[in-house]
């Protein structure tokens, strides 16, 4: 809704993205309309089961779980990414965006189908916050879906020192380079 209200706004014509960054919301596995959906797209009623998500045994609980992070990663795709690239489109924008995954239960490179721009990132020296598939999930979306634009969140630290120097990350930012990655976004550095 607050895209809808700022493109309403005179002057509106400057914006040319609508961008999703990083999902830092934690792993929804629940909502209103999730029983419903799940029995659609499932074939049954999960209700039935629903101990399953408390840790509560029941049978078959492998393919449950299968059941339950792929129903996740199907609405993910079909009601998130895909009504906020409709939404961008409207308005006449692109939509650049990075992946839910891993921190959500889902199919990293199925949502850039939905993305004019794929975004994935990589991090400086914060090795428990990197996620080493999000620029291959990012560079393969981008090959499959045909997407020319291939954009990184760079050097995205947890504690920054300031001690870095271009020659210090230049390994880092090649390696990008190399493997697919053609427009970069510098994440919390200095630019003197």
């Amino acid at each position: 809704n607050w895209f809808a209200k700022f493109m309403q706004r005179p002057h509106h014509d400057v914006v040319k993205y609508l961008h999703v960054d990083s999902w830092e919301c934690g792993s929804q596995n629940w909502s209103p309309y999730f029983a419903n959906e799940f029995a659609r797209r499932r074939g049954y009623n999960i209700l039935s089961v629903l101990p399953i998500m408390a840790g509560v045994p029941v049978a078959y609980p492998e393919m449950i779980l299968r059941d339950i992070r792929q129903t996740i990663d199907d609405l993910i795709d079909d009601v998130f990414f895909a009504t906020v690239a409709r939404k961008a489109h409207e308005y006449g924008v692109k939509l650049s965006a990075e992946s839910v995954a891993p921190t959500m239960v889902s199919d990293g490179m199925a949502h850039y189908k939905y993305a004019d721009m794929p975004m994935g990132e990589y991090w400086l020296d914060s090795p428990t916050h990197d996620k080493p598939n999000d620029m291959l999930d990012a560079i393969s979306g981008a090959h499959v879906y045909g997407k020319n634009i291939v954009q990184a969140e760079g050097f995205t630290e947890v504690r920054g020192v300031w001690n870095e120097t271009p020659a210090s990350i230049k390994g880092l930012l090649d390696r990008n380079f190399a493997l697919g990655m053609n427009r970069l976004f510098f994440h919390v550095n200095t630019h003197n």
